[in-house]
């Protein structure tokens, strides 16, 4: 059986130093410590653990001894990997192993900046014979929506003789984590003070849920060990004596390491991105949209040959073109710096033209249907920036329709200004914004050898709406609608990034 080997985002290190004022500075404490229960990525110090895992699914039960290697000193950031026994290769999924290092440095890069825990909730809940308990929740507000479920969880620092010896982590009820309805969950995470600064570090943890996945009984057990610790010039902390020179382990040739190539050309500036906290999605990108538009089209011109024939000959009040377009699109995309995207768009669309109001010689002229099939193709780009759970975007297209039938081209420049906010438990983003769509004011065909030149005019601005889901890392989805005076649409598009 293939062994998923489950990551916690939990694993962490803290070299703690005391400042200012609550229940655990007053005791020598950085309360900070408590956000190495959520996040590993809130210390600058790297480490490598010794893991044990172990899980029992549908009657099931597989078991694996890895390492788990933290680096927050890498060229582009934060960097996990994973060290597996060479033999043991064979009983796990490498590539579900890099999705989930993948989602988890994601998660970890969102969780760099604020309290994860809520300073409000710390409490003393025991103070007896040299030993004190201290209990505290989390800042909800704070977690990425893959975190939510610490609403149901509770912290329990005990301090034993004026040292803090571990922290006990609880549900308080029943809570659905990463599709498991779980009874029971119990994190354990063991301290050493440091002789040398007065600190902390981490030694070792230990990881116990009891509930049920698709109705059956689910176990899951970890047993984690803090092997080394390095510093930024890979100097070895040790728990005695501070740091020495790290050396490089001849066991290390026994093992497959499996890791995230996050060390890429693009896009540039990626890396100093990463180094700053942002999380930046996969570079590459292909979306199939379907598109459908009504769109009219007032005409203001008719020249035959480059001779313009007035109103009363060819013309009328008001002539219009409906047009009713369906378009199928695919877009390849890259994020060539991480606030500018560039891409190509090829597709077809298929459309449904009405002319009414044309008259010839003050005579109605009563024309059919005209239907035509086109090759469309573009260039985009867009530009995107935030703040916090707000976003604004800017996106640019040129796009050709040619239509070989009537030997006709037609040209337009679509610019869509966004305004919007991320919705982070949902994974949802509203967008409210406009649509520009300048088209080319002439619709040019050739007939029996003759040049006809159409003028045309519309309204270039419509109001859009729109909403975006985010299935993954790798999907997402996004339905938008547009309406203006001239035209009104509405567009799907689902994503793949890679």
């Amino acid at each position: 059986m293939k062994i998923a080997v489950l990551l916690f985002l939990s694993l962490g290190v803290l070299l703690a130093k005391p400042y200012n004022s609550n229940v655990l500075i007053q005791r020598g404490i950085d309360p900070q410590i408590l956000n190495l229960t959520v996040s590993s990525t809130r210390q600058n110090v790297a480490y490598k653990m010794a893991i044990e895992h172990s899980r029992t699914m549908d009657a099931k039960a597989s078991s694996l001894q890895y390492f788990l290697i933290f680096d927050p000193f890498a060229s582009y950031g934060v960097d996990m990997r994973i060290q597996i026994p060479k033999e043991e290769m064979e009983s796990v999924n490498a590539g579900d192993i890099k999705e989930r290092l993948d989602k988890i440095m994601a998660v970890q890069l969102h969780m760099q900046h604020g309290d994860l825990f809520d300073p409000n909730s710390l409490a003393i809940q025991e103070e007896k014979d040299g030993t004190t308990i201290i209990t505290f929740g989390y800042n909800v507000e704070t977690l990425p929506r893959e975190m939510k479920y610490f609403a149901n969880l509770k912290g329990y620092v005990h301090i034993v003789n004026g040292v803090m010896e571990k922290i006990i982590v609880k549900n308080i009820q029943r809570f659905e984590m990463n599709g498991k309805e779980v009874d029971s969950l119990e994190k354990v995470y063991y301290f050493t003070n440091l002789p040398f600064n007065g600190g902390y570090l981490l030694k070792n943890e230990t990881v116990e849920i009891r509930g049920t996945y698709d109705g059956q009984p689910y176990r899951e057990d970890l047993s984690g060990e803090i092997v080394d610790y390095w510093n930024d010039t890979k100097q070895l902390i040790s728990f005695e004596s501070g740091a020495r020179k790290r050396l490089v382990s001849e066991d290390d040739a026994k093992y497959e390491t499996i890791f995230v190539e996050l060390d890429r050309t693009f896009p540039l500036l990626g890396k100093a991105a990463l180094k700053a906290g942002y999380d930046l999605p996969q570079v590459f990108g292909v979306s199939m949209i379907t598109m459908l538009q009504e769109t009219t089209l007032h005409m203001t011109s008719f020249s035959v040959d480059g001779q313009d024939l007035p109103p009363w000959v060819v013309g009328g009040a008001d002539p219009t073109y409906t047009s009713r377009a369906m378009a199928g699109l695919v877009r390849a995309d890259m994020w060539l710096l991480p606030f500018l995207n560039v891409g190509v768009i090829l597709g077809g669309v298929s459309s449904e033209t009405t002319v009414k109001g044309l008259e010839l010689v003050g005579q109605p002229l009563d024309l059919p249907l005209i239907e035509t099939s086109s090759v469309l193709y573009g260039l985009g780009t867009t530009l995107a920036g935030g703040i916090g759970n707000f976003f604004a975007t800017v996106d640019m297209q040129y796009i050709t329709a040619y239509t070989e039938a009537a030997d006709v081209e037609l040209s337009m420049m679509i610019a869509t200004p966004l305004v919007g906010y991320t919705f982070e438990n949902q994974g949802v983003r509203l967008m409210l914004g406009g649509q520009y769509q300048d088209m080319k004011e002439e619709l040019t065909a050739t007939v029996d050898g003759k040049k006809i030149v159409v003028g045309l005019v519309s309204e270039k601005w419509a109001g859009l709406i729109g909403v975006e889901k985010g299935f993954s890392r790798h999907w997402n989805g996004s339905i938008m609608y547009s309406q203006g005076d001239d035209r009104k649409s509405f567009n799907m598009m689902i994503g793949y990034r890679f």
